[in-house]
């Protein structure tokens, strides 16, 4: 039996003599494994297909422990993100966390999408600074999190309940959102004392990044320090809820903290 479907690589590494496996988010049978038969020999005519960062037409073979890659061809193999160091650091980091959050075998086209999406953004982005891709690739990551279920509340407090307020916020990554300063003053245990103040601004930031796709989020003028705000808070909910380090993550910090 075979299925064809839309692909984009998240991982691959060397398998047996002369194969690879892949990891594959597909836009129809969601995050898979696949193995393409003689990808590493010279004269493999899908290896040339196979490539991280492309968008690519797939058919696969039902196998005993993985697919197999029958047939695989680019779609769009997004060329400028491949000639540019920095945005091939941000969607190594991106496509890490999809790999980490996702399940095998769950479909989702929303998170295909999601994908897709971000890479057209970076190939059809230039001339902005690091710091501006960086906060791209964390509002992807801040909506890849709600797709999957894990949406911060943004609007009430986590502990009263009660609408939060333009006063004095916080936000606390282990409960999930926002908390009001009434809550904040009455911490009982190690959870509790986990709140970061949060800006009016940064709420509202947060709250359009959510509601909003990502064209949308590109028009959206914010300041230096608002963006290193935002970019903070989604860091502690990332890190709240992913089980194990990423790799990719310290060349991350590392490049932005030189270049941004």
């Amino acid at each position: 039996m075979t299925r064809q479907t839309k692909g984009i690589i998240l991982q691959k590494r060397d398998f047996r003599e002369n194969d690879r496996l892949f990891v594959i988010y597909t836009e129809d049978l969601g995050k898979i494994e696949a193995v393409c038969r003689g990808a590493r020999k010279i004269k493999s005519k899908m290896a040339g297909h196979l490539d991280y960062f492309s968008v690519i037409n797939f058919m696969f073979a039902s196998g005993r422990n993985y697919f197999q890659i029958a047939g695989a061809e680019t779609e769009n193999n997004f060329l400028k993100i491949k000639k540019d160091l920095v945005k091939v650091v941000l969607c190594s980091y991106c496509a890490e966390i999809v790999d980490i959050f996702t399940r095998t075998g769950q479909s989702d086209k929303k998170t295909f999408a999601l994908i897709k999406e971000l890479f057209t953004i970076f190939e059809e982005t230039d001339k902005k600074n690091v710091l501006f891709f960086y906060g791209i690739t964390k509002f992807f990551i801040l909506k890849l999190l709600i797709v999957l279920g894990f949406s911060p509340e943004l609007f009430y407090c986590v502990k009263c309940k009660n609408k939060i307020k333009p006063n004095k916020n916080f936000f606390n990554p282990i409960l999930g959102g926002l908390v009001c300063e009434d809550c904040h003053k009455v911490r009982r245990n190690e959870q509790e004392m986990r709140d970061i103040q949060i800006s009016t601004s940064a709420i509202k930031i947060l709250r359009f990044v959510a509601k909003s796709d990502f064209q949308k989020l590109l028009i959206l003028k914010i300041s230096k320090p608002q963006i290193i705000e935002v970019i903070k808070i989604i860091n502690t909910f990332l890190s709240a809820h992913k089980d194990r380090e990423l790799r990719s993550e310290a060349w991350v910090r590392k490049m932005v903290r030189v270049c941004g």
